[in-house]
């Protein structure tokens, strides 16, 4: 059995046997960047459920961004105040969410309303081209 060294570049993060948290981390970080998405799917498998898998995808895609905008991970950042970003974010949806409610909420009393297809579509052109 080959004997492991310490890390000679993070000592204060190798444990008894040689393994480097700090080195890890930062081969992770390199493995991820380098990565391509096709690259990190293939090592994920894929559930059945199509939704699962397109938030997954998701996930994957805004990850990568935040590394190539930031120069760093979400687990790395200790500048910001996440609660309160998330606090933010959480009323940004809201806002977000009621709004595609009364879209939806208008679009289906307009189908109720209009029982032709062709007075319903130009009643909804009418409502949402022009803004």
């Amino acid at each position: 059995m080959r004997e492991i060294e310490k890390c000679i570049w993070h000592p204060w993060a190798s444990d008894e046997e040689g393994w480097c948290w700090k080195c890890d981390e930062e081969k992770q970080k390199e493995m991820f960047t380098s990565l391509n998405f096709d690259q990190v799917t293939q090592q994920i498998s894929r559930p059945k459920d199509d939704i699962t898998w397109a938030v997954m995808k998701d996930l994957v895609s805004r990850a990568e961004r935040g590394v190539q905008k930031y120069n760093t991970t979400l687990g790395e950042n200790n500048h910001q105040n996440m609660l309160q970003h998330a606090y933010e974010e959480a009323l940004d949806l809201a806002q977000y969410l009621k709004k595609e409610i009364t879209t939806l909420n208008t679009v289906q009393d307009l189908v109720k309303q209009y029982a032709n297809d062709l007075e319903l579509g130009a009643k909804i052109r009418e409502l949402y081209e022009h803004k």
